[in-house]
């Protein structure tokens, strides 16, 4: 988790999403849900502000630091960047003079800073990323930019998210409610239609469900006992609905409930290529 202040009101909020993608538009259109009533919504309104245009990503690269130059300045935008590169901050001196080269080469190709999703990738990674992207036209490398920074931009709103939370007090109890939210990160809308299945660890099915018009299963099921769970989401069938391919024929998502929280909601963020998850509230 990066930054320190809650985000309890609309300054702070509009001032930390600008951190997290330098766009007014986009914050004005996500601020325009503002008070939000689930922090989750907040997420959801990130999604829908997309698509960017070529010159709001032009904007947005001019605030992003090169591969392999962590930002020693203060302030969140900085810090999104330094916990980002973390795992690849420190590559040995050959791996660090061939980034250096890959951005030179880069730059002068296309004329802006070479972006990538850092988070969870290693400096090799980056590196074959790099050296891949270099062969490809300006249509296509502008098509996985946009990818790259909706990626980046939605882990920093998921990293928001958690300092937007309102705690709500509730009556202790031993059983647990689920529910899920999938939002589709390339067309930037939630992803309706999506069959959810939550299944014991056993491999045993609970219940079914399937994505209503706001990408939400409001309720997987409300009545968990602690214990290990699997929610598996059809993202083929998903796809296929409108011709698009993908990676995943279905993403499967093993998760621990105990005691200490009246309910789970683990939301999903997808994409043909690639998805993340997260706890959300």
């Amino acid at each position: 988790m990066v930054g320190e202040p809650v985000l309890d009101n609309e300054d702070k909020l509009r001032a930390a999403l600008l951190a997290a993608l330098a766009v007014r538009r986009w914050v004005d259109e996500v601020m325009a849900s503002w008070p939000f009533d689930q922090a989750e919504s907040l997420a959801a309104a990130a999604v829908c502000a997309f698509p960017l245009t070529w010159s709001e990503i032009e904007t947005a690269l001019a605030s992003h630091p090169r591969i392999g130059e962590i930002p020693e300045n203060a302030g969140l935008a900085a810090e999104f960047s330094r916990h980002e590169q973390a795992a690849n901050s420190d590559p040995d001196d050959l791996l660090h003079r061939r980034i250096v080269e890959m951005n030179r080469r880069y730059e002068e190709k296309f004329g802006h800073v070479f972006l990538i999703r850092a988070a969870g990738r290693s400096a090799e990674e980056i590196l074959a990323e790099g050296d891949r992207r270099l062969g490809n036209d300006e249509d296509a490398e502008r098509a996985e930019i946009s990818r790259e920074l909706a990626a980046i931009t939605m882990l920093r709103v998921f990293e928001l998210e958690e300092r937007l939370v309102t705690p709500v007090k509730t009556e202790a109890k031993s059983m647990a409610g689920l529910s899920t939210h999938v939002l589709d990160a390339v067309r930037g809308i939630p992803a309706q239609g999506v069959a959810v299945r939550l299944d014991d660890q056993h491999g045993a099915e609970i219940a079914l469900g399937t994505t209503d018009a706001d990408g939400r299963v409001a309720e997987v099921a409300a009545d968990l006992a602690p214990g290990q769970y699997r929610l598996v989401f059809a993202t083929g069938d998903y796809f296929a609905s409108f011709g698009a391919p993908t990676l995943y024929p279905e993403v499967s998502i093993d998760f621990r409930i105990n005691d200490s929280r009246p309910h789970y909601h683990i939301p999903l963020l997808l994409s043909p290529f690639a998805y993340s998850t997260y706890q959300g509230s």
